[in-house]
């Protein structure tokens, strides 16, 4: 049973094609979402769009995007927005992480880690937010 109705909702789930943002992805498609798959990979993005919406399901959409590029996101729920209409909801789970041991990463992994999981996430959510109707942004 879920605390939420998620019929119809439009939900972009940036690291979708894997871990965490995979297992979103399953959840609110059990829930009645159309769950949209945004990843950097394309290859394990159209793995997993085949293995939670099988080969003939039209609903499947992924989109591949590089959350570290601002512009790329924003031209991407542009996108989104085109083909659903503007994102109801939206979950940011692209993730990376870098060695066990802090003493050991180097500057170009640290890099990557803050790229990915802090501007990622702050791109990824500033655009969702740019892409709904400022009507509606205003009711919220």
């Amino acid at each position: 049973m879920s605390a939420f109705n998620l019929q119809s909702a439009v939900v972009p789930v940036s690291g979708g094609a894997s871990g965490l943002g995979l297992a979103i992805v399953r959840r609110l498609r059990d829930e009645g979402a159309t769950p949209l798959l945004l990843d950097n990979d394309e290859r394990r993005l159209a793995a997993a769009g085949m293995d939670v919406f099988g080969p003939n399901d039209a609903s499947c959409c992924t989109y591949v995007v590089d959350v570290r590029d601002s512009r790329a996101i924003d031209a991407c729920f542009g996108q989104i927005a085109a083909d659903h209409g503007p994102a109801t909801h939206a979950v940011a789970s692209a993730g990376t992480i870098g060695p066990a041991n802090a003493l050991n990463v180097t500057d170009e992994q640290w890099h990557r880690m803050i790229d990915v999981n802090l501007h990622g996430a702050m791109y990824f959510c500033r655009a969702q937010r740019d892409s709904v109707p400022s009507e509606r942004r205003a009711r919220s």
